[in-house]
């Protein structure tokens, strides 16, 4: 065996006794490490240092991390389910295709994050960074997302449904083709974004910031908005 595959062998045990014993593991260095396919649910830590790591494919059920730094990680296609996430970084992760149904992901950054076709229904993002991160073809049904970033985000063609995006900013961001039907937006700053081509039906825009919105083929049946609002859209 190599000192390589030695030294991720012995981060394994590790990780797996403190989860058998419920231990927070504590400032653990991770930068680089290939954990790829590797089951490390449940796992409880803090101040996880993990820049570069590959989690590809591998299996992070129920875990609680804070204070963490996840830059450029890849857990792509990585089981995220019921995850419980603060405080942390994951400038331009790739979590493509990541399993996060009620996962949350709170007041953390994700600049430039890609969450492209991840399924992240039922989870949470509030209070969160996510300036020009991607979820093309996402799933965010009856995400919790109040007062997060999605500032120059793209969310197009995704499925946005019932989502609670409350005084959260879409400044410039892309939203073609989304699918947020029931959504609550009110008090949320979408200057210059571009909504054309998507499912408002039955949307809260009360006390939004709409100034600059590209609506061309937007359907807002139902919608709500602030008066003298509507009939200026189109």
């Amino acid at each position: 065996m190599s000192e390589a595959s030695k030294g991720v062998a012995e981060i394994r045990e590790m990780i797996h006794a403190a989860i058998m014993e419920e231990r927070v593991v504590y400032d653990l260095e991770l930068q680089g490490v290939d954990l790829s396919f590797s089951d490390i649910c449940d796992l409880k830590a803090d101040r996880i240092v993990a820049k570069g790591a590959n989690l590809q494919g591998a299996s992070l059920m129920r875990v609680s991390l804070r204070g963490c730094e996840w830059d450029k990680v890849n857990a792509e296609g990585t089981n995220f389910y019921e995850a419980d996430i603060a405080d942390s970084s994951f400038y331009k992760a790739n979590f493509r295709q990541a399993k996060m149904k009620f996962a949350e992901i709170k007041i953390s950054s994700c600049v430039e994050a890609c969450f492209d076709e991840v399924d992240f229904s039922y989870g949470n993002l509030s209070g969160t960074i996510l300036t020009a991160a991607t979820f093309r073809k996402a799933s965010l049904k009856e995400i919790e997302a109040d007062e997060a970033v999605f500032n120059e985000a793209d969310l197009s063609g995704a499925i946005i449904i019932e989502g609670n995006f409350m005084n959260t900013d879409f400044i410039g961001a892309n939203l073609t083709g989304v699918d947020a039907r029931n959504g609550n937006f009110n008090g949320a700053n979408l200057s210059n974004a571009i909504l054309c081509d998507g499912n408002f039906a039955g949307v809260d825009f009360s006390y939004a910031v709409l100034d600059g919105v590209q609506w061309k083929g937007a359907n807002i049946e139902g919608a709500k908005f602030d008066a003298n609002v509507e009939e200026n859209i189109f």
